[in-house]
């Protein structure tokens, strides 16, 4: 059986290397193509670009859920994304595909063209959040989990879900880059600064309100010391831009900043603390990602990667107190500071080496539905 994962986009320090899936299984990877021979997702980006995100009324991120954003489907796949390497869907008979929203159609149109292919979707980010605010979209994110042979889920609370209609699904912890495996070549001070919030695309979701009332209630004796900072807006959601202007009335000083699409790993590893209470389960990698960097980051219990990795930092998404409270003590307590770095860098180290079983449990379901 030959099988191919597919993904949205290239892996870069922007994107998650969820093509790591690839490597566990061995497999190549590769992104959609639509029928010009671009990629099916930047042609959703261009989209929510014009339709959305340059609107000055004021709409909701997740107002460009719509399972018909793409469209121009093709059997042609990028291999390792790159456009001039193609390869056909048809040579597969096992795609792993991310059940990320814009590709609830081409899930549709692929079982169309070859019933007989055998999908597994895997969670994405956004996956939770949909299921929170577009009742018209998660009709047809079920239509997608359908089609789909077997689920994998990242979280408990999805898979708890997804057990409720669906009966194949296995629950897996999110995967961690083998990259992360080695002491990142970075400077190892850290500056005084304090993030408060790493964006993605759905800000509506991004909590950055209880991150700035939080860095409001650290002792300013403490705070006035550092420079506050969001990373990670896109400016041409101007409407969503102004919005976040109002926050710095909230802190005199503020700074809002785009992407750091080249020196990303650099920029989160200058941090002395970063303030994430953000209710994506996109926190997953920012947790992953300042583990490996030596950055606390206090961060939203609901996430079990967080968890795992900060235990000791994992609170109430609107919990602001006890944030504040554990930002005073990195930033005043030296040792305490030291052992939640040295504990996440353990815990990572610990999940990283546990993906081997993992991977025996996904060669089980290949196997399984094989069969």
């Amino acid at each position: 059986m030959k099988i191919i994962y597919l993904h949205g986009f290239p892996p870069t320090d922007q994107y998650y290397d969820y093509t790591l899936w690839a490597k566990l299984l061995k497999c190549p990877w590769g992104i959609p193509l639509n029928k010009d021979g671009n990629f099916l997702a930047f042609e959703m980006l261009e989209k929510v670009t014009k339709d959305i995100l340059n609107k000055k009324t004021h709409l909701l991120t997740s107002s460009f859920h719509n399972h018909n954003v793409c469209r121009d489907f093709s059997s042609n796949i990028a291999l390792n994304g790159v456009s001039n390497k193609q390869t056909l869907i048809d040579k597969y008979n096992i795609v792993i595909v991310p059940l990320v929203w814009y590709f609830s159609s081409f899930l549709e149109w692929l079982k169309l063209i070859s019933p007989g292919k055998i999908i597994i979707g895997v969670e994405d980010d956004s996956f939770r959040e949909i299921v929170m605010t577009r009742s018209c979209l998660t009709t047809e994110i079920v239509k997608g989990i359908d089609i789909c042979d077997y689920i994998i889920s990242y979280s408990t609370q999805i898979y708890k879900w997804l057990k409720g209609f669906k009966k194949h699904v296995i629950h897996l912890p999110i995967p961690i880059p083998h990259s992360f495996k080695k002491k990142p070549n970075l400077p190892d001070k850290k500056r005084g600064h304090i993030c408060l919030g790493i964006l993605s695309w759905n800000y509506d979701l991004s909590n950055s309100l209880s991150n700035c009332l939080a860095y409001n209630q650290i002792d300013k004796n403490i705070t006035n010391n550092y420079q506050a900072e969001i990373i990670g807006f896109r400016k041409s959601n101007h409407n969503k831009y102004r919005r976040f202007e109002l926050y710095k009335k909230l802190i005199p000083g503020l700074q809002i900043n785009e992407w750091f699409k080249n020196q990303y790993y650099k920029k989160l590893s200058s941090y002395k603390i970063v303030i994430h209470l953000t209710r994506r389960e996109s926190l997953a990698r920012y947790a992953a990602q300042c583990a490996w960097v030596a950055t606390p980051i206090i961060g939203n219990i609901e996430c079990e990667l967080q968890k795992e990795l900060w235990p000791k930092l994992s609170v109430d998404p609107y919990d602001i107190k006890n944030a504040a409270k554990l930002a005073n003590r990195l930033l005043t307590e030296p040792d305490f500071y030291i052992e939640n770095v040295n504990l996440a860098k353990y815990n990572l180290k610990q999940i990283i080496k546990k993906q081997s079983q993992h991977l025996k449990r996904i060669k089980n379901i290949i196997a399984k539905v094989s069969e």
